[in-house]
């Protein structure tokens, strides 16, 4: 019975496929368990590997779908259903880049620091002769100064600051004034000349302008006569107005051969300003032609210029204090000028202004007296530095020096003496 129950354990041990593990050897069986091992852990993997593949392929799907249902998720040139192309930027008009370009200076036009009521050039500083302005940074990037047409109107304001030479130099024989014994004395006070310029740009070359102008000291003696030689000036010389400018400048009429640009101003003073309406002056025409040429920093430019005084009479009503005798009117005056400018950096400049001026007096036309015509000759020198703090501001100091060749005691002539009646001067120009 024990044979029969052993043989039909070994018959079910044969049938289950377990009778391999049973009667191998104890190394095989090691062997078999690895293999069984290996296999399952591989069928664990191959399965695992089918999830994460379908994972991916599901999470793809699903990205293609948001895709196609969101337009901020389309690539660049990528179109709607409606085929609208969507860019990646937005839009903006393509311009040319801006050329860099220094703003070239420009020489003095005379018309300056002459007390007697000379006006300088509107379009020029009375000596500011070589003020750079930082050159415009090019860019390539459409801005709004680009787009937007620049205002035709302009303002300069200028402010020309003087004191005698003698004075600054503590020159007492050479002053000015006179005591009450008639002995020379020092002229302490500060006197100011201002100029406003309204302007008007016909083209980028031509504008017109209006240029009123007042004189004034600061903080100065509010008794004092306007000119101790010319009494019966109603006006203070703390305070005065002076003759009104009207101007047409092209500051361009033609480039010539080797570079060299010619410019052309015109003006007609009103007689606002109360000595030449009591001098019986219609007005002055004031007619300047320029050369300019510029050779890297260094900047030259010839000026001619003509002023014609109108009168309705040769001789003036004023008396002159000296000689008892009425003032002999003017006729005209030239003014030939040399101006030489040196561009250090783009903001600071020296420069030098030099040459003549000639100014005709009417005969006089009274019998008693008759005199004849008189002819002065003059020598200008105006050596000047200048800073531009920016486009809208700069600031020049110098000496101004109006020497008569023919009217002063001295045989020699020593430039830029106190004795000369040079005056030392600043001046602050404003311009929008």
């Amino acid at each position: 019975m024990n044979k029969q129950i052993v043989l039909g354990i070994i018959v079910g041990m044969m049938t289950s496929g377990t009778w391999t593990l049973a009667v191998s050897a104890s190394g095989n069986k090691t062997l078999v368990a690895q293999n069984s091992e290996i296999t399952n852990n591989s069928s664990s993997e191959a399965l695992n590997k089918k999830k994460i593949k379908a994972s991916k392929k599901a999470a793809a799907q699903k990205a293609r779908v948001a895709t196609k249902s969101s337009p901020k998720a389309m690539a660049p040139g990528a179109t709607k259903p409606q085929g609208k192309q969507i860019a990646k930027y937005p839009t903006t008009p393509v311009t040319k880049p801006v050329t860099a370009k220094k703003l070239s200076t420009t020489a003095q036009n005379t018309q300056n620091s002459n007390a007697q009521g000379t006006t300088a050039s509107p379009t020029t500083p009375p000596s500011v002769k070589s003020i750079s302005a930082p050159s415009v940074i090019s860019t390539p990037v459409s801005t709004a100064a680009s787009s937007t047409k620049k205002s035709p109107f302009g303002f300069k304001y200028q402010s020309y600051n003087a004191m005698d030479l003698s004075t600054l130099e503590g020159d007492r024989h050479n002053g000015g004034l006179k005591d009450i014994n008639g002995n020379p004395m020092l002229d302490g006070e500060l006197r100011a000349w201002d100029r406003f310029n309204f302007s008007y740009s016909l083209s980028p070359n031509i504008s017109v302008s209006i240029m009123p102008q007042l004189y004034h000291t600061w903080f100065g003696n509010r008794d004092r006569q306007q000119d101790s030689n010319l009494p019966g000036l109603q006006q203070p010389y703390s305070a005065y107005i002076g003759d009104t400018g009207l101007y047409f400048v092209d500051s361009k009429v033609a480039s010539l051969a080797g570079g060299i640009n010619m410019d052309f101003v015109q003006a007609y003073f009103l007689p606002t300003s109360e000595a030449s309406q009591d001098a019986g002056q219609i007005g002055v025409t004031r007619t300047a032609v320029g050369f300019s040429r510029s050779f890297g920093p260094v900047d030259l430019k010839w000026t001619e210029s003509l002023w014609y005084y109108f009168q309705q009479m040769q001789t003036s009503s004023l008396m002159k204090t000296s000689t008892g005798l009425p003032v002999q009117n003017l006729q005209y005056r030239v003014w030939s000028l040399l101006d030489i400018g040196l561009n250090v950096t783009k903001k600071f400049a020296v420069s030098l202004e030099a040459g003549f001026m000639n100014q005709m007096q009417y005969a006089d036309d009274n019998p008693a007296t008759a005199r004849q015509a008189v002819l002065q000759d003059n020598i200008v020198l105006d050596p000047e530095v200048s800073y531009a703090f920016s486009d809208h501001f700069s600031l020049a100091i110098g000496i101004w020096e109006l020497y008569d060749m023919r009217s002063q005691s001295t045989p020699s002539y020593t430039p830029l003496a106190s004795s000369n009646g040079s005056e030392g001067y600043f001046q602050t120009t404003v311009k929008f």
